[in-house]
């Protein structure tokens, strides 16, 4: 026997819950994000670029051996960076946006259940007090519109 109330008890799964309460919010945020990994990933593949270009018009300066030893190896460099760099690229891009929604949500679910609560009071019902998931942020918040209501937990 659980230790939780009915209500937690009875949550949908990870996969079934909605992580997406507002839109317009959520996605901004994590927007913001993916384009400032992609901006510096970006910068990083320029850098890269400009020092492998470098590198490739000085090796004329090499002996015909040493040219063309150094030339095989620096492909093979570079294969294996650019695929590196598209497999951190995707693991990156994955990250922020997996981790944009998931943190959004802790921002985007206090703001619905506000706004839940005031429309209900608008509409003269009685709502029970407003409280927010343990992981939310703006749980002071919640606190204030229980005063202004004069819901109290």
């Amino acid at each position: 026997m659980s230790h939780l109330p009915e209500a937690e008890n009875s949550r949908p799964l990870f996969f079934k819950r909605r992580y997406i309460l507002d839109q317009p919010l959520q996605f901004g945020i994590v927007g913001f994000f993916i384009s400032l990994a992609v901006i510096t990933i970006g910068i990083f593949c320029l850098a890269y670029y400009v020092l492998f270009k470098s590198l490739a018009e000085n090796i004329s300066l090499l002996d015909e051996s040493s040219r063309n030893f150094l030339q095989t190896t620096l492909t093979r460099l570079n294969q294996d960076m650019i695929f590196n760099l598209v497999v951190f690229t995707v693991g990156i891009l994955l990250y922020f946006l997996v981790g944009g929604i998931l943190v959004s949500h802790r921002i985007a679910g206090p703001i619905h259940r506000i706004r839940m609560h005031l429309r209900a009071h608008l509409n003269h019902e009685n709502p029970p007090p407003l409280k927010f998931r343990q992981q939310d942020f703006l749980k002071d918040l919640a606190e204030d519109i229980n005063k202004i209501t004069n819901n109290r937990p």
